[in-house]
């Protein structure tokens, strides 16, 4: 089975248990935790892509930045073929020990989102680099 078809099942079994409430269905539950760990397999193995960020200044700027173009060109959250990022939130607060899973998918919608409203800004080498400015608390409040 491929990684497509994986992430396929996983949001099938999402919308047979309904996606906010719990599941009495013993067998739902395991077919859902089976292909969890499936995915954690693969994520493990490097079968499944994973993206992995550590943005250093998330403490003072209470935000995570993604990049999305570099020099002119796509680059970043536009181009990564990667099924989930993994976001560490590192400096002298966090030392790496707050990170959020997330796949690709939600965290363009979310990009986009605030891409919208004008949360942008340039860094890098010679500023080259543009990234929409997701706050902290949109990634670590995913249930909204």
């Amino acid at each position: 089975m491929g990684n497509d078809e994986l992430m396929d099942i996983r949001r099938r079994l999402n919308e047979m248990r309904g996606h906010d409430k719990a599941d009495k269905r013993w067998d739902l539950n395991l077919c859902e935790d089976v292909v969890r760990e499936e995915i954690a397999r693969r994520m493990a193995d490097g079968r499944l892509a994973l993206e992995i960020k550590s943005d250093y200044v998330v403490q003072q700027s209470g935000n995570v930045a993604i990049e999305y173009e570099c020099r002119g060109k796509p680059s970043g959250i536009t181009t990564t073929k990667a099924a989930y990022w993994w976001i560490f939130f590192s400096g002298r607060w966090y030392y790496d020990e707050v990170s959020v899973i997330i796949e690709t998918d939600r965290l363009r919608r979310l990009a986009r989102h605030y891409y919208k409203a004008g949360c942008v800004a340039s860094g890098g080498d010679d500023n080259a680099t543009k990234m929409v400015l997701i706050p902290k608390e949109a990634l670590l409040d995913l249930g909204r």
